[in-house]
């Protein structure tokens, strides 16, 4: 043998001297060949048994004596000399047969136990399992990455798992008894039971490992879940009320969620939600809301809590919130048409305004606190102010900010100015508004608004109770009221005129309104008045608010020709000697006009001299069936000795612009001399700033005071009188009593004003005169007496001090005669 080597090796080196250039020093080893000279067949079987044989005891656990370094190496021979098909075939028998043995283990010890224990067997098969079958793949790993990767089989580990899912999870004998015990489990810690959770836990693990839990066991927890809620919502429906219908509804939906959390695969948790939210709530959800305890209850007792939880648990189905949203919708239409249908109520126009805007008010609270979009930080009911808890208070704009803060002589142009951008101011709940950083859901205010739309504008005359309504807030309540308090009121009021189809209607009577407040107030329009046409101009624009604006530019122009009219020296001046030797204080209005087709009126302004004594309890009642502007002092109505000495007069002027007030022209009723010469010395000196103009005079519009004595009783009053009042008391100056053809002649009023005068004096609540015969009723013939016996516990007497008040059928017939005028030439 070294022969023959040396040999080789002295070729090789002969070769290498004869062969071309060759690189030294390099050295090929060739791998050595194994000589197998045992047959194929035999070393199969031989290789196989002895992987066969690891495998049972890998099963067994018995592993202390095994080699993996030479099981590996067998079958990795048994690969490489082309035997993994039997290899491959070898396992998978052997694992049938081993779980052949394992189905009936976990079969047979559980026919004497119950479905627990055989479930707990099933878990410790499944885990010992496991542990045997990722031993045999690390020794068939060369198998794993050769063999099934080229042939695209199963993995040891995929066909281990397969097998065990088609030989003992689906073995009819364990499959049923293994859905049933979870079935049985979960229904039972529904009803309040214990139950080993953990183990419930495993076994759920297992079967989505195995990937049978959706197909096998989920639909038999599905449909015991829909079993159970089926007859669970109909006993809570029958035994609890709404709001613990609601409650159960949700607990339900948690324990749910906290069993799917805890040992339920999570793909189930929608599903459970989805049954609970079908079976209690969805199907049951029209007969909750329309139960005794129901939507209506918990809206009538202002139940928030309620109303929050029942809105979160019924959004979670479809139609939920509008079922909630129509029932509600539904409600407060019924309540506003019960309101304004009411015949009681509608004897009191201010009293039906007031019931509105509770009811408005109510659902604004209840917006606030549960319709609000979620994910704000905010708590809802900070949103609550100060009117009443639940209308927002309205945040001013800068406009509104600017025309309160400007002088009073800016007149109309600091509203025009203040007011521009004034559309950007915030708005308030009735718009679905961003509040205290929550969001108002909109859905539930359009409901809202819809349903108060509807039965506002089913009666008639609701724009003529909202601005009598107004009248009453801007002439006494809001005198005394702060600045929130006055923009929290105008805007509810605001709200409810939003309402409103017919704006104009509102508008009309609105004007007629607002003319008799500023004819009757004593200064500049306050900030109250002004801030309402603000708000109407930011909801209607430039145009609806226009003559609201001349008039309040009237009263500045009206002011300014006064003082310069006192300025002249002639504004004051001593009375003439009378029989009684007394003063009174005595105003009319006037009208004045831009040659003959322009016109303005105008109206004499009262500035009240001060009095002794009180004034009359009812003295901020302002009197809107005859508007008073202008002072007078005039002789007293007594033939007796007269205590009061004489005095001067001071006479007031309101110009007012034609077209702009909601002015009837009527003629100049026979005056005292004296007014008169003053109404001629006030035609000068305008005429002189204002040349081409024409004034023509509103005796009844005006107003007058007196100083009256009163013989019998020995007392002295100050009444507060309208200008045809004065004009018919004046006479008795001169008689004692005076027929009704007489009074008619001498002061020719038109016959309706004086009848409506005579009757307010002798026949109203402060009786100055006396009439005979004592009838109702004022005619041709009767005769009137100055009434020397009257006696009232203030000195301070208004006479016809009544509020606006709401119009007789056939007035209101003329107004809509009007209106329809008025609407024809835009619609054409």
């Amino acid at each position: 043998q070294e022969g023959g080597l040396g040999e080789r090796m002295a070729t090789s080196e002969d070769g290498a001297r004869s062969t071309a250039p060759r690189r030294a020093g390099r050295v090929v080893i060739s791998p050595f060949r194994h000589q197998v000279q045992m047959d194929v067949n035999e070393y199969a079987e031989q290789t196989w048994a002895a992987l066969r044989n690891a495998i049972e005891e890998i099963f067994a656990r018995n592993t202390s004596n095994l080699s993996y370094e030479e099981l590996y190496r067998y079958a990795y021979t048994m690969v490489l000399r082309k035997l993994g098909h039997e290899l491959y075939s070898g396992v998978e028998k052997t694992i049938r047969e081993h779980l052949a043995r394992v189905a009936g283990i976990v079969a047979g010890d559980a026919l004497q136990s119950d479905d627990d224990h055989l479930m707990r067997e099933f878990q410790q098969q499944w885990e010992s399992y496991l542990w045997s079958l990722k031993h045999i793949r690390e020794i068939l790993m060369y198998m794993d990455r050769t063999y099934v990767m080229v042939r695209k089989l199963k993995s040891v580990r995929d066909l281990g798992i397969a097998l065990f899912c088609e030989l003992v999870a689906r073995d009819s004998r364990i499959q049923f008894r293994v859905q049933r015990g979870i079935v049985a489990a979960i229904d039972r810690e529904r009803r309040g039971g214990m139950i080993d959770w953990q183990l419930m836990k495993a076994v759920a693990k297992i079967m989505s490992d195995l990937g049978v839990y959706r197909s096998d066991l989920e639909a038999q927890i599905l449909n015991s879940t829909t079993e159970y809620y089926s007859m669970h919502a109909q006993h809570c429906t029958q035994s609890m009320s709404c709001l613990q219908n609601l409650e159960e509804a949700r607990e339900r939906l948690a324990d749910e969620q906290a069993r799917c959390e805890r040992y339920l695969d999570s793909h189930t948790g929608p599903k459970l939600r989805a049954i609970v939210l079908s079976e209690m709530v969805e199907k049951q959800m029209v007969g909750l809301i329309d139960m005794n305890s129901g939507l209506l209850s918990m809206l009538e007792k202002n139940s928030i809590a309620e109303l929050r939880l029942m809105r979160d648990v019924l959004s979670l189905v479809s139609g939920g919130e509008s079922l909630i949203m129509q029932r509600m919708r539904q409600e407060i239409a019924k309540k506003g048409l019960q309101l304004v249908n009411d015949p009681v109520c509608n004897q009191d126009p201010i009293a039906t305004v007031q019931n509105l805007l509770q009811l408005k008010q109510k659902f604004d609270a209840i917006l606030s606190g549960v319709f609000y979009v979620k994910g704000s930080s905010a708590d809802p009911s900070a949103t609550a102010q100060a009117s009443g808890g639940s209308l927002p208070l309205t945040l001013r704009s800068e406009p509104e900010q600017k025309l309160l803060r400007a002088p009073l002589s800016a007149g109309s142009s600091a509203i025009h100015a203040a007011s521009t951008g004034g559309d950007k101011m915030l708005s308030d709940v009735g718009r679905g508004s961003v509040t205290a950083d929550h969001v108002l859901d909109k859905r539930y205010v359009n409901a809202v608004n819809q349903a108060f739309e509807e039965f506002v504008n089913a009666f008639n005359r609701i724009p003529e109770y909202l601005s009598l309504y107004l009248d009453k807030q801007l002439r006494t309540e809001l005198k005394t009221a702060s600045e929130d308090e006055v923009d929290a009121r105008l805007s509810a009021t605001v709200t409810l005129f939003r309402f409103l189809q017919d704006k104009d209607v509102f508008g009309r009577y609105y004007v007629q309104h607002l003319s008799k407040r500023l004819l009757n107030s004593r200064g500049p329009a306050d900030e109250a008045e002004r801030l309402f046409v603000i708000k109407l101009k930011n909801e209607c624009g430039v145009i609806y608010t226009a003559k609201m604006e001349t008039m309040f530019q009237d009263m500045k122009t009206s002011e300014e020709l006064v003082a310069a009219f006192r300025a002249q020296g002639i504004g004051l001046e001593s009375g003439p000697e009378q029989k009684s030797a007394n003063g009174a204080d005595s105003g009319i209005a006037a009208r004045r006009g831009a040659s003959s087709v322009v016109k303005s009126n105008e109206e004499e302004s009262k500035r009240r001299s001060p009095t002794n004594g009180n004034d009359d309890a009812d003295d901020d009642d302002d009197d809107d069936e005859a508007v008073r502007r202008g002072n007078a002092k005039q002789p007293r109505l007594s033939s007796a000795q007269d205590p009061i000495p004489n005095s001067a007069f001071d006479l007031n002027v309101s110009v007012l612009t034609t077209g702009s007030w909601p002015l009837q022209t009527q003629p100049l009723c026979e005056l005292p001399a004296e007014v008169m010469r003053k109404l001629r010395q006030f035609e000068t000196l305008y005429h002189t700033r204002y040349d081409g103009r024409k004034i023509s005079w509103q005796s009844n519009l005006g107003s007058a005071e007196l100083n009256a004595w009163f013989s019998e009783t020995g007392r002295a009053h100050s009444l507060v009188v309208t200008t045809h009042m004065m004009c018919v008391l004046m006479l008795f100056n001169a008689r004692d009593s005076i027929t009704y053809d007489e009074i008619c002649a001498e002061t020719r009023i038109p016959t309706d004003d004086l009848e409506r005068t005579l009757q307010t004096l002798a026949l109203g609540k402060q009786r100055i005169l006396s009439k005979e015969p004592a009838t109702k009723a004022v005619q041709s013939g009767d005769v009137f007496k100055f009434n020397a016996k009257f006696t009232s516990k203030t000195f301070r007497v208004r006479i016809q001090s009544v509020s606006a008040t709401k119009e007789t059928d056939q007035q209101q017939e003329v107004t809509q005669l009007r209106l329809e005028s008025d609407r024809k030439p835009q619609i054409e």
